[in-house]
């Protein structure tokens, strides 16, 4: 039931106790939580009432109705309180960055945010940084294709990022493991063998990321 892109993100949300899952869809982030740390409440929300029936009956089949509630709702619209962790997973960075954007004057309520964009994460870094909410982790997974998580919390100082680290994060450029070197090293053949002038550019940037 739990993919590894599931089991990877909660281990990065481990140490809170309350959440609210944006576009939980199956809630499959919420019970993956629930039974295997110490959360006390969390709220996973969708805009689609389908993916909440879905979730509703997981919940259930886990009997952890006591600490999962479900709120159909569009983004942070109607979303009130303080909370530990803001998640928004497994959709593109441009949603996600309009969700964030819509919902700014309530992501203040959250002592940290996890995304994990499906694509076009410079996007969301680009908002962090404008907003001035620091990158404090970064991590990456593969489960059948290459996804990366980001962690960030506000900030009382300015942020600011290269238009290298927007792009490929801050911290995954640091510390540059083995999955990031393979997704990089697999993107600069694929480029490669398209054979065209266009993409020189390109190339000549991945290759100077594969050597910082």
């Amino acid at each position: 039931m739990f993919k590894k892109r599931i089991i990877h993100i909660g281990t990065l949300a481990k140490d809170f106790n309350s959440l609210v899952d944006i576009g939980t869809d199956h809630a499959y982030l919420p019970i993956y939580l629930a039974l295997n740390y110490d959360y006390k409440h969390i709220l996973a929300t969708d805009i689609n009432s389908g993916p909440l029936e879905a979730a509703k009956k997981n919940i259930a089949k886990y009997h952890l109705e006591n600490i999962i509630e479900l709120k159909l709702c569009d983004g942070l619209d109607q979303i009130e309180g303080k909370y530990d962790l803001l998640s928004i997973c497994g959709m593109g960075g441009k949603l996600i960055t309009n969700i964030l954007e819509k919902g700014l004057n309530k992501i203040d309520n959250f002592s940290y945010l996890i995304l994990s964009p499906n694509n076009n994460q410079h996007f969301v870094r680009e908002f962090l940084a404008q907003n001035n909410y620091e990158i404090v982790d970064e991590s990456n997974v593969f489960d059948y294709k290459y996804y990366e998580v980001i962690v960030a919390k506000k900030s009382l100082n300015k942020v600011d990022y290269s238009d290298l680290e927007i792009k490929y994060g801050p911290i995954l450029l640091k510390k540059k493991n083995d999955l990031f070197i393979a997704h990089y090293e697999a993107d600069l053949k694929h480029l490669k063998e398209k054979n065209s002038p266009y993409l020189v550019k390109q190339i000549e940037e991945l290759e100077k990321v594969l050597k910082m």
